[in-house]
């Protein structure tokens, strides 16, 4: 989970009333969300997401999109297995409906389905099946 004087950051700076640039979160990424889902961290990424962040953007060199590590699996911290796999099921959605590409290939052409099999994460799995990966 992020710190929390990091997420309160990022909440100001989201909020309505805000004082910030419209666009300062055009082309941004939601990768560290993707890599440590949780309740908190979902419901910051979808505020990024709807500020703009890129749900397609590519890590250098690998070019993994937040949908690739999400699907390989991060270190799950202390909550249950399920409530993680439910947000990473929510922010799997979450970067569907912002425009993920399901199919997108990472630098060894691997989709993020490859890395939902590899893992043995069967809930990504079928969800990515449901969505046309």
């Amino acid at each position: 989970m992020w710190p929390l004087p990091f997420r309160e950051g990022i909440e100001r700076a989201l909020a309505p009333d805000g004082a910030y640039d419209a666009h300062m979160w055009v082309g941004a990424c939601v990768h560290a969300f993707a890599l440590s889902p949780s309740d908190s961290n979902v419901h910051v990424a979808e505020r990024l997401l709807r500020a703009g962040a890129s749900p397609n953007a590519k890590q250098p060199i690998s070019e993994l999109t937040a949908l690739h590590l999400l699907a390989a699996g991060p270190g799950h911290s202390a909550h249950s297995a399920k409530c993680v796999a439910d947000a990473e099921l929510r922010l799997a959605c979450l970067l569907g409906e912002h425009g993920a590409e399901w199919r997108s290939r990472d630098a060894e052409s691997n989709m993020a389905m490859h890395h939902a099999c590899l893992h043995g994460r069967l809930h990504l799995v079928r969800h990515l099946c449901e969505h046309g990966s």
